[in-house]
C-alpha cells in the first residue's frame, strides 16, 4: 500500500470545481496535492488514529486499498467542502442509519481537532464563525456597521422590528437550504421582503426560527475575499434588475454585472480584524455598499465559493496567501 502525506490536502467533494482553481498555482509553486472527500467514510474509505503518552499519534486515512494519508504529515489541509452524507447504501431502520451517520460526523470532528497541522479553516473556529450570531457581533465589535437584526421566531418580537425600522424588513434563512415545499417543488430560500400581510401570519413566523433584518437601501453589493493578509473585493451590480434588488442569486451569477472594487484600506482593515479575530485564514464577505457610500455588512462565510468571482473580475484570489 502507497502512503501519501501531500504538502496541502483538499477535503471536498469529488465535484468541486473550485479547487481546479488553486491547482495551477500548487503545481507551479511545486507542491504536492491530493483530494480527499470525507463523506466517503465509512462506506469507501477507513481512518482512525492512536492515543500514546497522553497524545493522539498515527493519524491516518485509507481512501482506497492501494492508498493510505498519514494526516499526522500533511502540510496544511484546506477545508472546503465535503460531502455531508456518510451513512450510504441500505440499512435495516433509519435509526441505523442516523447512528453511523452521527457517529462518523462526531468521529471526523474529533480527528480534525487532534490534527496538530495548519488549517484553512480550522472546522472549529469555522463552524462557529458559520453561526449568524457570532459573525454579526464580531463584524460589529471590530467597528463594521450591520443592520438591526432579531434572530428567533416570536410574532411579538419581528413585530417590533418592522415598527423599528418603520416596516422596511427582510427575512433569510440561517443557511442555503433548498427546500421541497411540495412534491416536485424545490425552492432555495432567498432573501425576501417582508410585508405586512406576512406579519399577520402568526403561525407562519413561529413555525422555524428565522434572521429578521433592516432593510439596507443598496447602491452595490459587495463580495470582500479576505485570503490571509490579502483583501479582494468585486462589485456585483444586483440593483441593475427588479429581480435581484434583494438577492442577486435570483437571477443567476452570469446575468449579474461584476467589477472589481477598491476597497477603502480602513473598511479592508476592519476586514482582515474580522477574520483574525475569529480564527479564520479564509473569509467571504458579503456587503451593501449605500448610496450614501456606507459600507453595511450582511455576512461571513469562512467557506465560501470564490471562483467565479476570479473568473468575470480577474481577480488573483487562488495565487493570494
Amino acid at each position: 500500500m502507497q502512503i501519501v502525506a501531500p504538502d496541502v490536502l483538499i477535503l471536498t467533494a469529488d465535484d468541486d470545481a473550485t479547487t481546479e482553481f488553486l491547482r495551477p498555482h500548487l503545481e507551479a509553486a511545486g507542491l504536492s496535492w491530493f483530494r480527499w472527500d470525507p463523506g466517503t467514510l465509512p462506506s469507501l474509505a477507513r481512518g482512525g488514529m492512536h492515543l500514546v503518552n497522553g497524545a493522539w499519534r498515527d493519524a491516518f486515512v485509507t481512501v482506497n486499498p492501494a492508498l493510505r494519508i498519514s494526516l499526522d504529515e500533511v502540510g496544511v489541509v484546506w477545508l472546503r467542502r465535503p460531502t455531508p452524507i456518510h451513512a450510504r447504501g441500505r440499512f435495516p431502520t433509519q435509526d441505523v442509519q442516523l447512528f453511523i451517520e452521527q457517529e462518523t460526523t462526531w468521529f471526523l470532528r474529533g480527528l480534525w481537532s487532534a490534527l496538530q497541522v495548519p488549517w484553512v479553516n480550522a472546522p472549529d473556529p469555522g463552524w462557529l464563525a458559520s453561526y449568524k450570531s457570532t459573525q454579526l457581533s464580531a463584524a460589529a465589535s471590530v467597528g463594521l456597521r450591520v443592520p438591526l437584526t432579531y434572530i428567533g421566531n416570536d410574532p411579538e418580537q419581528v413585530a417590533a422590528l418592522w415598527d423599528q425600522t418603520q416596516g422596511h424588513m427582510i427575512a433569510k434563512g440561517f443557511g442555503q437550504g433548498l427546500v421541497e415545499v411540495e412534491a416536485g417543488d424545490r425552492r432555495l430560500l432567498y432573501t425576501s421582503r417582508v410585508t405586512a400581510a406576512d406579519l399577520a401570519n402568526d403561525g407562519a413566523i413561529r413555525a422555524a426560527p428565522c434572521i429578521w433584518q433592516e432593510y439596507v437601501d443598496k447602491d452595490v453589493e459587495l463580495r470582500v475575499t479576505v485570503v490571509g493578509d490579502e483583501v479582494l473585493a468585486a462589485e456585483i451590480h444586483s440593483q441593475t434588475g427588479e429581480t435581484t434588488r434583494d438577492d442577486w442569486r435570483r437571477y443567476g451569477v452570469e446575468h449579474v454585472p461584476h467589477r472589481p472594487h477598491a476597497l477603502p484600506e480602513a473598511i479592508a482593515a476592519r476586514c482582515r480584524a474580522l477574520v483574525n479575530g475569529l480564527g479564520l485564514r479564509f473569509g467571504a464577505i458579503d456587503f451593501a455598499l449605500t448610496p450614501q457610500h456606507e459600507y453595511v455588512f450582511f455576512e461571513i462565510n469562512p467557506f465560501g465559493q470564490w471562483a467565479w468571482i476570479e473568473q468575470l473580475c480577474g481577480l488573483p484570489i487562488a495565487a493570494a496567501h
